[in-house]
């Protein structure tokens, strides 16, 4: 069970890396439910003891908003964690018949938990999921593969947000054109950049292959980037065939981006030009 902690404490590394690590036993897991329940009561008292006046006044707040609102706000909540629960069956879980439905909900609740609590840059999620997969039988190269295409497929939705909305902003007019182009060109970059990484071209792998005979840590990066390409590159033709082979999970996906969208335009200033 120790190796939970040292998971977290360490600098995030490949899935591959952490599923290896983390390999849970029978007498670990009743161990790490104790540490889960502990570790949440901690959590939760010193946020009640930090910002017990800002959650006072958010639940006031909240008391007195709008019925539509408050009703619309916990519809897409509950869509969001219903839509990442069903990908997440569907693209990892689905690796295993051990694995029900009622295991994705918990395992992503229990991520979720662990992602908020752990200042880790969701490594704490991750390393909660790993642990629930491995107890489950999946080799740590599956986990890995399954992982990645699973946030693969959710990030791509993201990126078509960012493009779409960058691409309805730079056609409109004012100042704010610019900012739509740049949004367009991120969400475009980004998207290209990762599946032309992925996909592993030859030149891609020629260049990785000279950078990793190199010395220092650019040379130790490519060197680690190039051992990865087989889990990358099948990650993405996983990623592929799920869209390839259109099921109402990947409408999840769709549920998790939507609901986040919609909390930042409610934080986002109205335009006042």
């Amino acid at each position: 069970m120790g190796a939970l902690p040292h998971i977290a404490s360490r600098p995030a590394g490949g899935l591959r890396v952490l599923a290896a690590e983390v390999a849970p036993g029978a007498a670990a897991k009743g161990r790490l439910a104790r540490i889960f329940a502990v570790v949440a009561a901690a959590g939760l008292t010193l946020l009640v003891v930090s910002h017990g006046r800002d959650f006072a006044d958010a639940l006031g707040r909240a008391a007195h908003a709008s019925g539509w609102l408050v009703a619309a706000a916990a519809a897409f909540e509950a869509a969001s964690v219903a839509g990442y629960v069903v990908l997440f069956h569907r693209v990892v879980a689905a690796a295993s018949p051990r694995l029900r439905a009622r295991d994705s909900y918990d395992i992503t609740l229990a991520g979720t938990t662990a992602t908020r609590l752990l200042p880790t840059a969701g490594l704490g999620g991750a390393a909660v999921a790993v642990w629930a997969l491995r107890g489950h039988g999946l080799r740590s190269r599956e986990i890995a593969e399954r992982m990645l295409a699973f946030l693969l497929i959710l990030y791509a939705v993201y990126m078509g947000a960012l493009v779409v909305s960058g691409a309805a902003v730079a056609l409109g007019s004012g100042r704010e054109q610019v900012l739509g182009v740049v949004g367009l060109s991120l969400g475009a970059g980004i998207a290209a950049l990762v599946v032309l990484l992925l996909s592993g071209p030859a030149f891609v792998t020629r260049a990785l292959a000279h950078m990793a005979r190199r010395p220092g840590r650019l040379g130790s990066a490519a060197a680690r980037v190039e051992s990865e390409l087989p889990t990358l590159r099948g990650a993405l033709r996983r990623a592929t065939a799920e869209v390839r082979r259109p099921s109402p999970a990947l409408l999840g996906a769709v549920c998790t981006t939507t609901k986040k969208l919609a909390g930042t335009s409610r934080v986002m200033p109205p335009n006042r030009s």
